[in-house]
């Protein structure tokens, strides 16, 4: 498999970081400032993933992603507003979510990877769907159902390799297309959690 184009495309994951970096240098402490870091901290592993293909490397690049998903269900607990999850206890949880995940993926050879990566998904949803039954007034959920249909769009795209155009095969990186529209998610959660702060 030809590993360039795959690691070119993480340039998305780079630019959709700076620029939420860009935008928020002026803006008052709040999760929202780990954002841009976490889509740079995303590309740049992936990118090293796709130039040097190792177990190792793959670990990396699937744990960071982990980072990002698990963030956004610590930031969902952390507007429920519970008593249980204060700050603390939430970088608690933050930190054994993913030291958790990292030895799952380990002792299953990655084997777990899409299982947790399916889980995450789906826990990060529902905790998106109760807040959104429960809370007043209620936040605009359009960007985070596009957000779902445009990383299930992903998830296809992922596995194209070829395709047949005009009776003609042409040859594309199904991966490269899934940074491409994965990094689009990134800004897209971005903008869903910035309204947030607007209400």
């Amino acid at each position: 498999m030809d590993f360039s184009l795959p690691a070119l495309s993480n340039i998305g994951f780079l630019m959709v970081g700076l620029y939420l970096i860009c935008i928020n240098r002026r803006q008052p402490p709040s999760y929202r400032l780990l954002f841009g870091p976490l889509a740079i901290a995303v590309g740049t592993s992936s990118f090293i993933y796709h130039l040097h293909p190792t177990f190792t490397s793959k670990l990396i690049d699937i744990s960071v992603i982990f980072l990002f998903l698990s963030f956004l269900v610590m930031i969902n607990l952390y507007r429920m507003r519970l008593a249980v999850f204060n700050t603390k206890r939430l970088i608690e949880l933050y930190l054994v979510c993913n030291l958790t995940t990292i030895i799952l993926l380990y002792l299953t050879h990655l084997e777990a990877g899409v299982w947790l990566f399916v889980a995450f998904v789906v826990l990060i949803a529902l905790t998106e769907f109760f807040l959104f039954a429960t809370s007043f007034p209620r936040p605009d959920l359009i960007l985070f159902v596009i957000s779902i249909v445009v990383l299930a769009v992903a998830w296809q795209l992922r596995m194209i390799e070829s395709v047949t155009i005009l009776g003609r095969t042409v040859i594309i990186s199904g991966h490269a297309l899934w940074h491409g529209t994965v990094s689009i998610c990134f800004l897209l959660i971005y903008y869903f959690h910035r309204q947030m702060s607007r209400k």
